[in-house]
């Protein structure tokens, strides 16, 4: 027995900060404070026999490992690998320790890839997956539905995006603690709010043009100054979501549903996993939109008509 090597796997293993609750080979569970979520997520629905893999945001590789046992045929395992979980996050962790070492004691064959962005996820580079798993990362992220376009490109048509995040019941918001605007911000003062009587002609223009606009915007005044009254916290926006400074956009369910459908999925079901939270199961049926998706303007230079030489844009 080699009491040095010994002690030495338990002070790695120790030393780690993880995340998930991993069962590795010899019987230990990872001491992370996430437990692993396969039914809830729905992956028990799934079949990974002989699917090609990606894992996005996978930490210390929870739902990589599960992928692979499942029998997938190649999993892909990416993240930043940063400090970015919680208040009570250690500056300068990494994150794939946990994931090297699970990987090596369960002598995996996933590949893996740190730091690796979703932004920068491109099919020349990985090729191109049957299932994308992405649990608990969308609302860490300030360009969420960039995100959705990204992974439609590295998709198969047909494949599945299995994508868990949080939600509000009420009302969308970004969580951002101001850096470059704290105080106070003039407002300029246009037609639109320069008087009673002004506000007044235009909605009774709008009732003679638009009678089901007035109506809308009418209702929708009304019950938001409600609300408001009744029930303010529901209109307050924390700079910090769940005192963590790396939520950013917590979206409500209508708003992830149609962000979902632009990106060119449809959802085939929704999973409840717990109080804020949904587990969202999307097939790709189309590539993300040719108009006003994020790569669909700029990457026609042949079509664009100009008066400016192509230097000039050096």
């Amino acid at each position: 027995m080699n009491t040095t090597s010994d002690q030495s796997e338990v002070d790695a293993f120790e030393q780690i900060q993880w995340f998930h609750q991993i069962q590795l080979p010899d019987g230990r569970t990872t001491p992370g404070h996430a437990a692993m979520r396969y039914r809830e997520f729905g992956l028990l629905d799934l079949d990974f026999q002989g699917k090609r893999v990606l894992d996005i945001g996978c930490v210390d590789g929870g739902y990589s490992f599960f992928a692979e046992e499942r029998g997938a045929v190649e999993v892909v395992s990416v993240d930043i690998n940063d400090d970015q979980f919680g208040p009570d996050k250690r500056p300068g962790t990494d994150w794939s320790r946990g994931y090297l070492y699970c990987h090596k004691a369960r002598e995996s064959k996933n590949r893996y890839l740190f730091p690796f962005s979703v932004y920068d996820l491109r099919p020349e580079l990985l090729g191109t997956f049957d299932i994308v798993l992405c649990p608990g990362v969308l609302y860490h992220l300030a360009h969420p539905t960039l995100a959705l376009e990204r992974i439609n490109r590295v998709l198969k048509p047909g494949g599945l995006l299995m994508m868990e995040t949080e939600y509000s019941r009420w009302n969308s918001f970004f969580a951002h603690e101001l850096r470059h605007n704290p105080g106070h911000i003039p407002m300029v003062t246009t037609e639109m709010s320069a008087g009673k009587g002004a506000l007044l002609a235009r909605m009774a223009r709008l009732l003679v043009t638009h009678p089901i606009a007035f109506l809308d915007t009418a209702f929708g005044v009304l019950s938001s100054g409600m609300i408001r009254v009744l029930l303010p916290w529901v209109y307050k926006h924390p700079a910090r979501y769940r005192g963590d400074d790396s939520n950013y956009w917590v979206l409500d369910r209508k708003s992830l549903i149609r962000s979902i459908d632009f990106a060119g999925y449809k959802i085939n079901k929704i999973y409840a996993v717990r109080e804020c939270r949904l587990a969202f199961h999307c097939e790709k049926v189309a590539e993300p939109d040719d108009v006003f998706g994020a790569d669909a303007r700029f990457q026609k230079p042949q079509e664009r008509r100009t008066n400016v030489s192509e230097w000039e844009f050096c």
